[in-house]
C-alpha cells in the first residue's frame, strides 16, 4: 500500500537536507504542534510546527522568518487570532512540503505575504478564513489588500488551493470568488528605468569610491586602533571568548566619561582608558569617524568604529555590483579570494570576480569580467572582514569552520563585544542593505 504521506517532502534547495532529517517530510498532515519544522545543520529544533514564528534561516543560509501573528512578538507584524494562523501554517505548510511546494525560501515568502493578508482581512473581521465565501463584503475587500505586483500570484496560489482543497481540509476561495477577484484586478503598469543617468552614476561611484580610498589611507591606523580596543575588552573580560560571548556590563568597559568601578576586579586588573574619542585621537582617526559616520554634536563612542567598518564593507559591495553588474545577495556571497587576474593574449590581465550564483542554473564558480578597480573594495573588505573574523573565530555560537577564518565572506557581521548585536551562525550570512539604502546613508 503506498504511503499517503510519500507525495510530501521539503523541496526547498538546501544542500545539507537529507530524508533522515526530521523536517524533511511530515510525520502525519496536518503534523502536531511539536513537530520540528526547521532544522538546523547539526539537527538541533529551530521551530516547531506550533509555534508563532518559524525561522527558516538555516535553509535560506540568511536571516528569514514567517510571523504567524498569535505570538506575543507581533511588534513587526500584524496579529492573527489562533484559530486563522493555524489555517495559515496548513496553506504555508502545503507550499513548503506539498506535491507543488516551492523551490526556495523567497517563494514561500512571496506565497506568505499575499495569502496573509487575506488572513489579516478575515481576523479584522473576525471570521475564520475558511468562512470567506459567506461574506462577500468582506470578499470585496480582499483586492485592495493584495499588492498589485502580486495580484495575479495571489490568484494563482488560490487556483491551486482550491484544487487542493480536500487535502488542506478547508476552502479559502471557491471558483465564483476567484472569478469575481479576477474581474476585480487593479490595473498595474510596471515601469523599468532603462539606465542610471551617466551624472548620477559617475557621483555615485565617487562617493563611494572616496569612501574607500579613505579607509585604505587609514588602514593601519584602523586596524591598530580596533585591534587595542578588542584587547582592552578581552583584558577586562578575562578572555576574547569571554567578552565576545558574555558582552561584558559598565563595570568592566574600558570607555565612558566617568568611572567609579576598583581598578581591580577578582584579582584582576581593569583597564579604563576615558572616552572613545580620546583613544580615536591618540590613533588618528578620530577626524575619519567625525567624517563618515559621527553625526555633529553627537557623542563618539565605540559603536561608532563598528558602524565605520560596516559603511566601508556596503560601500565596497555597492562598488563592486556596479562594475560586476551582480545581483545584491551574488556580490554579498562572494569570499576574500574573489579576484583573479587572467591573462589575455590581447587584452593582457583582466580582472575576474568569482562566487556563486543562482541565476538559471547553481554555480559555486561563476566568473564576472570586470574593472581593475575592484581591487580598491576588494583590498577594503578583505581588511575588515579578517579584523572582525578574530572576534567570530572565538565565539562557538557563531561555528566558524576552518576555511572560513582562511578564507572569510567579505561581506561580515559586527561582531565585536561592544556591539550589542545577538550571535548568529557564520552559515547565516547577513541580509545586505538595499543599494538605494546605501545611497541614501
Amino acid at each position: 500500500m503506498t504511503d499517503p504521506l510519500e507525495e510530501f517532502r521539503l523541496r526547498i534547495k538546501c544542500d545539507w537536507i537529507t530524508p533522515s532529517h526530521r523536517c524533511y517530510r511530515p510525520p502525519s498532515w496536518p503534523p502536531p504542534g511539536d513537530w520540528p519544522v526547521i532544522e538546523d545543520r547539526d539537527g538541533k529544533t529551530v521551530s516547531c510546527w506550533k509555534d508563532s514564528i518559524w525561522d527558516l534561516s538555516p535553509f535560506a543560509g540568511f536571516p528569514f522568518q514567517l510571523n504567524f501573528g498569535d505570538g506575543p512578538d507581533n511588534s513587526r507584524s500584524v496579529p492573527l487570532d489562533p484559530a486563522n494562523a493555524e489555517l495559515l501554517r496548513r496553506v504555508v505548510g502545503w507550499h513548503m512540503f506539498g506535491p507543488r511546494a516551492v523551490r526556495s525560501v523567497e517563494s514561500l515568502g512571496d506565497v506568505f505575504t499575499y495569502l496573509r493578508s487575506i488572513f489579516v482581512l478575515c481576523s479584522h473581521n473576525r471570521i475564520l478564513v475558511s468562512e470567506l465565501m459567506r461574506f462577500p463584503k468582506v470578499l470585496k475587500q480582499v483586492p485592495a489588500r493584495i499588492a498589485p505586483s502580486r495580484y495575479d500570484m495571489a490568484i494563482a496560489s488560490l487556483h491551486r488551493l482550491w484544487d487542493v482543497r480536500d487535502k488542506i481540509g478547508f476552502v479559502l476561495v471557491d471558483p465564483g470568488g476567484i472569478k469575481q477577484l479576477v474581474a476585480a484586478r487593479p490595473d498595474h503598469v510596471k515601469v523599468q528605468t532603462a539606465y542610471i543617468p551617466p551624472r548620477i552614476w559617475t557621483y555615485q561611484m565617487q562617493r563611494l569610491r572616496e569612501c574607500l580610498d579613505d579607509f585604505l589611507s587609514h588602514r593601519q591606523k584602523v586596524e591598530d586602533c580596533f585591534n587595542f580596543c578588542l584587547d582592552v575588552y578581552s583584558n577586562n573580560a578575562g578572555s576574547l571568548e569571554a567578552a565576545v560571548t558574555k558582552r561584558i556590563g559598565s563595570r568592566y568597559t574600558p570607555f565612558g566619561k566617568t568611572w567609579k568601578c576598583a581598578t581591580t576586579i577578582a584579582g584582576r586588573e581593569i583597564r579604563v582608558c576615558g572616552t572613545f574619542r580620546a583613544t580615536a585621537e591618540r590613533f588618528g582617526i578620530d577626524g575619519l569617524l567625525d567624517r563618515w559616520v559621527v553625526i555633529p554634536d553627537q557623542e563618539m563612542d565605540v559603536s561608532k568604529l563598528s558602524a565605520y567598518l560596516t559603511l566601508v564593507q556596503y560601500a565596497g559591495l555597492a562598488y563592486i555590483a556596479n562594475f560586476t553588474l551582480q545581483r545584491i545577495k551574488e556580490a554579498s556571497s562572494l569570499r576574500a579570494d574573489c579576484l583573479l587576474w587572467e591573462e589575455d593574449p590581447k587584452l593582457g590581465r583582466v580582472p575576474i570576480i568569482v562566487g556563486e550564483t543562482t541565476k538559471t542554473d547553481p554555480d559555486s564558480d561563476a566568473w564576472w569580467p570586470t574593472s581593475p578597480s575592484v581591487k580598491v573594495p576588494v583590498s577594503a573588505m578583505s581588511c575588515i572582514a579578517r579584523l572582525r573574523m578574530r572576534c567570530a573565530a572565538e565565539n562557538p555560537k557563531i561555528g566558524v569552520a576552518k576555511v572560513d577564518q582562511d578564507n572569510p565572506y567579505l561581506l561580515s557581521r559586527s561582531d565585536e563585544p561592544w556591539s550589542g548585536t545577538q550571535a548568529v551562525p557564520y552559515t547565516t550570512r547577513p541580509l545586505p542593505k538595499a543599494y538605494s539604502l546605501l545611497i541614501a546613508d
